[in-house]
C-alpha cells in the first residue's frame, strides 16, 4: 500500500506540480480509495503537504520562480482562513465540492486558457495586485473543506485577473502552500486527535514529493507562459469537470473532457506558433543577427589588405638583434672591394675601414 501511494504522489506532484494545480486533487482521490474517511485523508495530507511544500519552496526558489511579496500576500490570509475553516468545521470536511464552486472555477480556468492561448501574449509584472489575498483566502479555505486543494483558487484567480508570469504564479502558489498547510495540520490535529492517522502514508507521500520537486521546478523555468498558461487553464477546467461527474450524467462528463481535451490541443499549438514567431521577431531585432534567408548574390567578397613595406637590407640574427661577426665582415668586404678580409696597414694591430674604401690607422 505504501508503494502504491508513493507512486501516486510522485505522479501527482509531477503532473499536477507542472501545471499548478491537480496534486493535491488527486492525492485526495488516492487517500479515499484507500478507505480513508474525508477528515483523515485531508489531515495526511497537509502533514504531508508541509514538507513537500518545504522542498518544492527550495526547489522553485533555486530555479527563480517564487515571487516573495506574492508568497506574503497569499500565505497570511490563506493560513489564516486555513485554520479558521480547520477549527471550526473539522468535523463536516467532505472530499466533493459544491457545484457553484466548481462551475466558478472551469470559468475561470476557460478565461486563462483563452487569454494565454488566443488573445496577445500580455506584457507581464510581478506587482501583485489587489486580488491576491482574496485568493489566497478562498484557497486556504478550499484546502480544508473539500478535495479541490490550495493551489486551485490562487492560481485561476491569479492568472486569470493579474499580468504575473505563469512561473512566478505556480512557483509562488507552491511555496505559500507549506505555511497554509502547515496550519491546517496543526490545528487538524489538534481538532481531530482520535482521526488514526496512518504516519506511514505521511512518510511516503513527503518522500515522493521532494524528490519530485526539482523536476516540477525545472519544467515550469523552462516551458514559454504561453504554454504554461493554456495548460493550467485546461487542468483547472477538466479538474472541476471530474468534481461535477456525480450531478451529471456520465455522456456529458466525456463528452465536456474530449471538448477540453481538443480545445486545449488547438490552443496549445497556437500557443506554440506565436511563442516561435515571437522569438524570431526579438531575434532579428538582436544586433549582430544574420537571417538564414538572406542571400547574396554578388561577386564573392575578397578581404582588402595592404602590402608590407619591406626595407631591404640584411637579415638580422634570430639569436640577436646585432648582426653577426661574420656578416658583418662580409658587409665590409663587400664595400671595399677586398673581399672578406680587409687588407691589414702595416704599423698598426686594426683594420678601420672608410667609406671611400680607404684604411686608417
Amino acid at each position: 500500500m505504501i508503494v502504491v501511494i508513493m507512486l501516486a504522489a510522485f505522479a501527482a506532484q509531477g503532473l499536477g506540480g507542472s501545471v499548478g494545480i491537480g496534486a493535491d486533487s488527486m492525492l485526495a482521490c488516492a487517500l479515499f480509495g484507500l478507505g480513508l474517511t474525508p477528515a483523515v485523508a485531508i489531515t495526511t495530507l497537509h502533514l504531508s503537504k508541509a514538507g513537500v511544500g518545504l522542498g518544492a519552496t527550495v526547489a522553485h526558489t533555486r530555479a527563480g520562480n517564487v515571487h516573495w511579496p506574492t508568497v506574503a500576500r497569499l500565505a497570511i490570509p490563506g493560513s489564516i482562513a486555513a485554520g479558521i475553516t480547520a477549527a471550526a468545521l473539522a468535523a463536516a470536511i467532505s472530499h466533493s465540492a459544491s457545484t457553484v464552486t466548481c462551475l466558478a472555477l472551469a470559468a475561470l480556468g476557460g478565461i486563462v486558457l483563452f487569454r494565454f492561448g488566443f488573445g496577445p501574449l500580455p506584457s507581464f509584472n510581478p506587482a501583485p495586485s489587489g486580488w491576491v489575498a482574496p485568493a489566497g483566502l478562498i484557497g486556504g479555505a478550499f484546502s480544508v473543506t473539500s478535495g479541490l486543494g490550495w493551489a486551485s483558487a490562487p492560481v485561476s484567480v491569479l492568472l486569470s485577473t493579474t499580468r504575473a508570469e505563469p512561473r512566478h504564479v505556480l512557483g509562488s502558489t507552491a511555496a505559500a502552500g507549506t505555511m497554509v498547510s502547515f496550519t491546517a495540520a496543526i490545528v487538524l490535529f489538534w481538532r481531530l486527535p482520535q482521526a488514526g492517522i496512518v504516519w506511514p502514508l505521511v512518510a511516503g507521500i513527503t518522500v515522493a514529493g521532494v524528490l519530485v520537486a526539482p523536476f516540477v521546478a525545472w519544467i515550469v523555468r523552462r516551458l514559454p507562459p504561453a504554454v504554461l498558461g493554456v495548460s493550467s487553464g485546461a487542468a483547472l477546467m477538466a479538474l472541476n469537470l471530474l468534481y461535477l461527474r456525480p450531478s451529471i450524467p456520465a455522456w456529458a462528463a466525456l463528452a465536456g473532457l474530449l471538448a477540453i481535451a481538443g480545445l486545449w490541443m488547438v490552443a496549445l499549438a497556437h500557443a506554440i506558433r506565436t511563442h516561435r514567431r515571437v522569438g524570431g521577431v526579438q531575434a532579428a531585432l538582436t544586433p549582430g543577427h544574420s537571417s538564414e534567408n538572406e542571400t547574396d548574390t554578388g561577386p564573392p567578397r575578397q578581404r582588402e589588405t595592404i602590402p608590407s613595406l619591406r626595407v631591404a637590407g640584411p637579415e638580422p640574427s634570430e639569436e640577436s638583434h646585432e648582426p653577426s661577426p661574420a656578416l658583418r665582415r662580409n658587409e665590409i668586404g663587400n664595400q671595399t672591394g677586398y673581399g672578406d678580409d680587409p687588407p691589414m696597414v702595416e704599423g698598426s694591430g686594426h683594420r678601420h675601414v672608410t667609406k671611400t674604401g680607404s684604411t686608417t690607422i
